[in-house]
């Protein structure tokens, strides 16, 4: 489609474990190229198709490192929705994250040499199902993870 003069990109999605292997996903297919195709552009330059992320209460996958080559070096979007009572959101890493104290960070992962400190990439959107008129609250905390509420609470 490129080829033909056709906008292209690339989208991934997915929910929990599936939001983790989304953003793998995605970073995959930037890291390798594979959103890349020749011939398309001005004066036959190769052309890369954008890759962005839908996450739906997802964890964190990669560290510092991980986000800023995610980010900024391959270009990917991603926004993350997630129930801000959802404890998979927080993990891993619940103690040792991008939240953690710089100073603390640098320890871990220098000094120390342990990858414990996952960093979330992409936009958060933050929803509140507490907040909703439409879901009852519910002491489950499987409910809190649940992808229809989380649809229900994008759609309202």
């Amino acid at each position: 489609y490129a080829a033909a003069g056709e906008d292209v990109s690339i989208t991934v999605t997915g929910h929990s474990l599936g939001s983790a292997l989304a953003m793998l996903s995605a970073y995959d297919i930037a890291e390798t190229g594979a959103n890349v195709a020749g011939g398309g552009g001005e004066q036959g330059a190769a052309v890369a198709a954008p890759v962005c992320v839908y996450s739906f209460g997802g964890p964190r996958v990669g560290n510092a490192a991980f986000k800023r080559r995610f980010e900024s070096e391959l270009g990917v979007k991603a926004l993350r929705v997630v129930n801000v009572h959802d404890n998979v959101t927080r993990m891993p890493g619940i103690l040792l994250n991008e939240g953690a104290p710089e100073v603390v960070r640098r320890v871990a992962e220098g000094l120390l040499r342990l990858p414990w400190c996952y960093a979330h990439v992409g936009v958060e959107l933050p929803l509140d199902h507490k907040r909703s008129p439409f879901l009852k609250d519910t002491l489950d905390p499987a409910c809190y993870h649940d992808l229809e509420a989380h649809l229900h609470l994008i759609d309202g």
